[in-house]
């Protein structure tokens, strides 16, 4: 089964082994704590995942919006019961920041613009605060004239050696059309976080045979070894996507070797798998694919024996829809929660999780949350952070401007 979904790629606008069992929807506690509005002094569309430092303060990005409208770094921070925006730093027009942030040791903040850079094909930043005042450094400009990757969608990850990874998406060719840029299919790269002159590398070309194509949305996982694991929306022997790992050189080697630990699109399995995955405490891979038995998405997971379907999106009434975009996060107790930017009770898109199996059960088990409506957030495309008991978010979409807007829930 090979589905195309190009929409998954850069023009997104907001952008089975065993049926898992499912729950009607919850009662939550669920409220919007900024509504983004698109002004000089606001960006609009966040589509990154909040991130959170020590004192509770929540971290994202903004793909549009901002002083220049090329996007935003912003912060929230609460005050009482009060959240209060402070826009940190805004880039230039088209530059297209996706990613969310990454904080550093010192509070500085790492990034990617999809776009932007000399060749507008996207960079690699930091942000070193100084009093009230954010200074930009750029990393890398990515050129593809040069062989180079470009269109860098999701955020970075440091590797055990303290480098910064991060992938970039490429560009997936119209029907008929010869790509005209290489490497088209995407990469896997490394940039020191300093700005120090150390060189950046490309560490994985995608597009050999059998080998993924289109890492998406996914920011890369990095183990206590250094590998990178991470997802491809396309490609692999099926051609409806991979999860890969790619192990750093061995000893007087200098290669990178990079093998594919699963392909998407058996009968009953995941496909195209847009956003990463996330690690839980039983060592198990955790991540939601854009297609499923019922065609609105499935969540799955993978160990080194097997993988698995956990749930198929659409086996329940207004169950979320992930045609497009889902992605999931990750407790201490094994529960998924995440988001899925269509679907719901509203067509608008939802948070939903899903729960492990009791003991002596084997089903898990998918309870719907919240459904995204009129006058609330629309068509989410990262998985939300869980702090204690609530989970904080945002929308593409939606809000009282239609701007987009940052959410609480509590389960």
């Amino acid at each position: 089964m090979s589905i195309v979904r190009k929409s998954c790629l850069l023009g997104v606008a907001s952008l089975c082994l065993s049926a898992g069992a499912f729950t009607p929807a919850a009662a939550s506690s669920y409220a919007l704590i900024h509504n983004f509005t698109g002004a000089t002094t606001d960006g609009q569309q966040p589509s990154g995942a909040l991130v959170a430092d020590s004192a509770g303060r929540l971290y994202g990005t903004t793909f549009s919006g901002g002083q220049q409208s090329g996007g935003s770094v912003f912060r929230l921070t609460k005050t009482g019961n009060t959240w209060n925006e402070e826009v940190l730093y805004s880039f230039p027009a088209s530059s297209g920041v996706r990613g969310g942030v990454l904080i550093g040791p010192a509070g500085e903040l790492y990034g990617t613009t999809v776009f932007g850079g000399t060749y507008a094909s996207g960079t690699v930043w930091r942000l070193d605060p100084s009093g009230s005042t954010w200074t930009l450094t750029t990393l890398h400009m990515f050129s593809p004239v040069d062989g180079d990757g470009f269109y860098p969608n999701a955020g970075l990850v440091f590797g055990k050696n303290g480098l910064l990874y991060g992938t970039t998406t490429g560009q997936q060719p119209q029907d008929g059309e010869q790509p005209k840029q290489s490497p088209q299919y995407g990469t896997v790269f490394s940039v020191s976080p300093n700005g120090d002159g150390v060189e950046y590398a490309l560490v994985h070309v995608f597009g050999g045979p059998n080998d993924g194509q289109f890492p998406g949305f996914g920011r890369l996982l990095a183990d206590s070894k250094g590998v990178l694991t991470g997802t491809t929306e396309l490609g692999g022997t099926l051609s409806d996507g991979t999860a890969f790992r790619i192990a750093p050189p061995k000893k007087n080697k200098t290669a990178w070797s990079e093998t594919v630990m699963h392909n998407f699109g058996a009968t009953g399995d995941a496909v195209g798998p847009f956003t990463g995955m996330v690690r839980g405490l039983d060592g198990a891979f955790y991540g939601c694919a854009s297609w499923g038995k019922n065609g609105f998405g499935a969540i799955y997971s993978l160990t080194p024996e097997s993988e698995q379907v956990l749930y198929n999106f659409g086996d329940q009434p207004n169950d979320p829809s992930a045609a497009a975009v889902c992605d999931v996060t990750v407790d201490a107790s094994g529960t998924l929660y995440g988001t899925a930017n269509s679907g719901g009770a509203n067509a608008k898109g939802a948070v939903f999780k899903v729960t492990p199996p009791a003991v002596g059960e084997t089903n898990w088990s998918e309870t719907v949350l919240h459904s995204f409506g009129t006058g609330d957030g629309q068509s989410p495309s990262s998985a939300p952070l869980k702090r204690g008991k609530s989970l904080f978010g945002v929308t593409d979409l939606g809000g009282s401007g239609g701007k987009g807007a940052a959410y609480t829930l509590t389960p």
